[in-house]
């Protein structure tokens, strides 16, 4: 599958309760390592500077049995659809990998028809998307 920022092997994450369902894009090399399970996103702060964060999904990647992490660069894609904000205008995205996180604008793009693409790098991490 060819993403916005990688092309790869595309793997979905269900959704649970209020959230999305998730696709993860990993270049080949990594989606022969690398398996994607689904976390929780319950307990996950809900504010962050002002905004209010809707998770929209969490995740992480898994390595295979018998695969090593040695010299692996891990950059990936998600594509979700964006929960509705009630209107607020100033809308970001975040994660949460330990803390939360504002992404920044040059790492992810409005796909259109409600669609985000968002480039990660080595993280196995909430997905968020809040606004003010």
């Amino acid at each position: 599958m060819k993403g916005k920022f990688v092309e790869g092997v595309k793997k979905s994450v269900s959704a649970h309760a209020n959230e999305k369902a998730l696709d993860v894009i990993l270049p080949t090399a990594l989606s022969d390592k690398y398996d994607v399970e689904k976390l929780d996103t319950s307990g996950l702060a809900t504010e962050y500077n002002g905004y209010q964060i809707v998770w929209v999904n969490n995740f992480k990647l898994k390595l295979k049995p018998g695969k090593s992490k040695k010299n692996v660069k891990v950059d990936y894609e998600v594509q979700f659809e964006k929960p509705d904000l009630g209107g607020k205008p100033d809308e970001k995205m975040f994660i949460y990998d330990g803390s939360v996180r504002m992404v920044d604008s040059a790492d992810w793009s409005d796909l259109g028809s409600g669609k985000v693409a968002a480039r990660l790098k080595g993280d196995d991490p909430a997905i968020g998307w809040g606004g003010k």
